[in-house]
């Protein structure tokens, strides 16, 4: 028998990034002996979706490359046997925006008639 544990102030953990990075997010479920641990996302186990940008590694940590805005959203992890204690990170993702300069009426006036 394992048992599985999360500290309660890690229960939920906001990230946030912008449109091309790589993210690694740390899934802070632990237990004795240490579980494997199961990613999801929208329902679906990450670990099964065979995608190139997003992957689970085998000390539990979850690694998305290059990632989009649709990649915003929360990711759930859990120990494989045990559903109960889940740890939620919600990735908030930015789009690469280029700060669009401020030029008063008189100044565009000598580029446009």
């Amino acid at each position: 028998m394992s048992v599985v544990s999360l500290d309660k102030a890690l229960e939920v953990n906001h990230l946030s990034a912008r449109v091309g990075d790589n993210v690694e997010i740390k899934c802070d479920v632990t237990g004795t002996p240490p579980p494997p641990i199961v990613w999801r996302r929208n329902e679906a186990d990450l670990a099964a979706l065979n995608e190139d940008e997003v992957r689970v590694f085998s000390d539990g940590s979850l690694y998305l490359t290059r990632i989009q805005l649709i990649h915003a959203g929360n990711y759930t992890c859990h120990a494989q046997r045990n559903k109960d204690v889940v740890q939620t990170h919600v990735l908030t993702v930015h789009s690469k925006c280029h700060p669009i300069a401020y030029c008063p009426k008189s100044c565009l006036s000598q580029y446009f008639t």
